[in-house]
């Protein structure tokens, strides 16, 4: 692997794993998606949720693709 090659992989490694803010960013497509939400008890918990067009949520966090 080139040197080239590493850098393309992990700038696009590094995108995939970037929490995308809800509240500047959503999903450009339906689908389900990995998200972060705040509990109370723990701090933040993980869940799967299906965004569409309308959706909102004061518990959503982060949230970032499925790869």
């Amino acid at each position: 692997m080139t040197v080239e090659e590493k850098v393309a992989y992990t700038k696009g490694y590094m995108e995939a794993i970037r929490w995308r803010d809800p509240e500047k960013e959503l999903p450009e497509e339906d689908g389900l998606y990995l998200c972060k939400c705040k509990s109370n008890r723990l701090g933040f918990y993980f869940e799967i949720v299906f965004f569409n067009k309308v959706w909102r949520s004061d518990n959503i966090i982060g949230w970032r693709p499925i790869e």
